[in-house]
Formats: C-alpha cells, sequence, structure tokens
C-alpha cells in the first residue's frame, strides 16, 4: 500500500480515533497522510484519491522512500488522476520488504 504523507513522525498529544476505526493513544508516534487506491487487481496503476480521510500509521512500521510515480494519461472516476508505478520502482519496494523480513527485530 502506498501512501502520501503530508505530516512527518509525530507523537500524539491526545487520544483519537480516525475515520477507519483505529485507536490511538497520547504517546503514540505516527505518520499522516492518504492513500494511493489501486485501480485494479493485477494493475499498477493507482487513482489517488482527496476527498479520502486521513490516514495514520504507527511510525515504527513504516518502509519508507521517496520514488517516482509519473502521471497517466487518464483519471478515474471522472476527475482523480491515476499514476503508474514503474517496475524498477515495485522492484525496490519488494526487496526492501523482503530484506525486512529478515531482520530479527519483533515489533
Amino acid at each position: 500500500m502506498f501512501m502520501l504523507c503530508d505530516k512527518p513522525k509525530h507523537v500524539v498529544t491526545e487520544a483519537f480515533i480516525d475515520a477507519y476505526k483505529n485507536t490511538y493513544y497520547e504517546g503514540d508516534e505516527l505518520i499522516q497522510g492518504c492513500y494511493y487506491n489501486l485501480l485494479q487487481l493485477g494493475n499498477k496503476t493507482y487513482y489517488f484519491n482527496d476527498d479520502a480521510p486521513l490516514a495514520y500509521i504507527y511510525s515504527h512500521l513504516i518502509c519508507a522512500s521517496k520514488f517516482a510515480m509519473p502521471p497517466t494519461s487518464h483519471s478515474v472516476k471522472g476527475s482523480y488522476p491515476t499514476f503508474e508505478l514503474p517496475n524498477e520502482t515495485l522492484h525496490l519496494t519488494e526487496k526492501a520488504l523482503e530484506d525486512l523480513r529478515h531482520l530479527d527485530v519483533e515489533f
């Protein structure tokens, strides 16, 4: 899953429940952003729905990287732009996740 982060790691100062019904508590360290949605299974095209509610992820669960997702020539649902995940980026992402699986770390 890919997220466009719009707020870097920050510490929660007051407990809250997000739009996806996840509860976060004072002291939790989170990343805030919006998800890119996969257009179709088996496809490498994603769309960014800026009307979707903000999403939060615990910062220690993030495998962060910056990469290009070039826009495609079409949109979805009328006006949402779509983006292509290049093969090279997909390969690098899969490799990073595989490397994480081999670390001797408890979550």
